[in-house]
Parts: structure tokens; C-alpha cells; sequence
């Protein structure tokens, strides 16, 4: 999959969050109706074993999606506007709102994509919940605790590096680079990625996420399923997780 999500932040000035207007309630109002009827267009054109997909990590989610305005004006509520996200991926575009409510921090991270990032933090934090709620008399148990350990290992990595970001810029609080985007040309800004921000990644602490990983822990990892060929068992996730243990060696090289 190539990558195709940076960090970022709405740079549209005649844009309105919803969180700014005034007439929020009949704003919001305005957007639940369209948001609902672009979900259902979207759902009609699917197979009835189909989930919705997040369009740029492409995590399958029953419940739980964003609908994100492309444009960053939440007055704007065409469907052309409209972008099914999972929560990680959609808040790489508003990191101004991230990093003011610190629910995040910049790491240096070039070897994964921003999109694999936020799959492996997602899983990560699930697998921690998983484990928790899980007793150690249980026959998945073990081959839990040993993914969810690997994970845990893996994501560490990552998020020291955000070491390396203070060192080079000052800072690493997303709200930071949120306002030098903002104060970016236009050329600039669309080349931010390929030269002075080059390899920066969001990395998402899952405390202000809790709601969300609860609802994917129970919707994706089927810990009792008693199926060992089923994907979403945990027999089979360590076979899964050859990607990232290869990208944590890069970071450690």
C-alpha cells in the first residue's frame, strides 16, 4: 500500500469546526443527517459480508468510523466532501487538536508509513485490553501475552524516538507543527514531507482513545473463537507481525 496520509492540519481559513460555531446544535444536526445518508450510500454499494473500510488505512470497521471533511470546513457537508476514517487516520489531519489535547506526540519514523503506524498502535492497544480481561488459566493466554509483549516492544521503539524530534526541532508537540504548517506557503506546505519534515510520524497515546479501543478489541480480535484458522485468532497473529519486527530492527540499527 502506498502511503498517502501526512501529518497535517486544515489550512482552509474560511473553514468552521463544529467545536467554533456558533449555531453548533443545528450545524451538528445538519451533519448527522448527511453523514448518515452518505453512510448508507456508501454501505448499499457492498457485499453483505463487507465492512466499511478506513480509505487510508483500510482497517475494516463495523462501527466506530469517523466521516471526515476533506476540506476541513464542517459546513461543507457534501458527500464529495466526505471521507471514511478510522480514528487514528483521521486526526493525522488535525494534529493542531491532537497535540492541544495531548493525545499524541511527533516521533521520527521513515521507515513505516503513517497508515501502518496507526494500524500497529490500534492493534497494539487492543491487545493490551485483550490481555487484560483475559485470565492466565485460559489456552489463549500465553500466545497472547507473547504478541502483546512483542507489540508492546515494538510500539516502545517507535515512541523513543520522539527524543530524536525534540532534538532536532525544540519540540515534538503536534500543536507546534500544527501552527508552522499553518503559517506555510502553499508550495511549501505540500512539500513539507519531502523536506524539512521528512520521516516525521503521529504516534497516538491511547488514553483519550479508550472508547474506541474497546470497540475494536471486541469487533476484531475474537480471543475465544476456538477456530485456530480463523484470522482475528490470536494462534494466528504472530504470524501476522513479521512487517513490524522488521521495521523496529531498522530503528534499532
Amino acid at each position: 500500500m502506498t502511503s498517502t496520509l501526512f501529518i497535517g492540519a486544515i489550512r482552509n481559513l474560511s473553514s468552521v469546526s463544529r467545536s467554533d460555531n456558533p449555531n453548533f446544535d443545528e450545524a451538528n444536526k445538519e451533519f448527522q443527517l448527511a453523514r448518515e445518508s452518505f453512510v448508507q450510500n456508501r454501505k448499499a454499494r457492498m457485499h453483505n459480508d463487507e465492512e466499511l473500510e478506513c480509505e487510508k488505512c483500510t482497517l475494516a470497521m463495523p462501527k466506530g468510523f469517523h466521516v471526515h471533511h476533506k476540506d476541513g470546513d464542517h459546513e461543507n457537508n457534501q458527500e464529495s466532501n466526505f471521507s471514511i476514517r478510522c480514528p487514528f487516520c483521521h486526526l493525522c489531519e488535525h494534529i493542531g487538536w491532537v497535540g492541544k489535547n495531548r493525545m499524541g506526540v511527533i516521533i521520527f519514523a521513515p521507515d513505516i508509513s503513517q497508515e501502518n503506524l496507526n494500524t500497529l498502535l490500534l492493534t497494539t492497544y487492543c491487545l493490551e485490553l485483550a490481555l487484560s480481561k483475559t485470565t492466565d488459566n485460559t489456552s489463549e493466554y500465553d500466545t497472547l501475552e507473547q504478541i502483546t509483549l512483542q507489540a508492546r516492544s515494538i510500539v516502545r521503539a517507535f515512541e523513543h524516538t520522539k527524543t530524536k524530534v525534540l532534538r532536532n526541532y525544540q519540540t515534538n508537540c503536534p500543536a507546534d507543527f500544527a501552527d508552522t504548517f499553518l503559517a506555510m506557503s502553499e508550495d511549501e506546505y505540500q512539500q513539507r514531507e519531502k523536506n524539512t519534515f521528512y520521516g516525521l510520524r503521529l504516534f497516538f497515546h491511547p488514553d483519550g482513545f479508550q472508547k474506541e479501543i474497546e470497540m475494536f478489541s471486541n469487533s476484531i480480535f475474537q480471543i475465544n473463537d476456538a477456530r485456530k484458522s480463523n484470522p482475528l485468532h490470536p494462534a494466528e497473529w504472530l504470524s501476522r507481525a513479521t512487517i513490524f519486527k522488521n521495521q523496529k530492527k531498522g530503528i534499532e540499527r
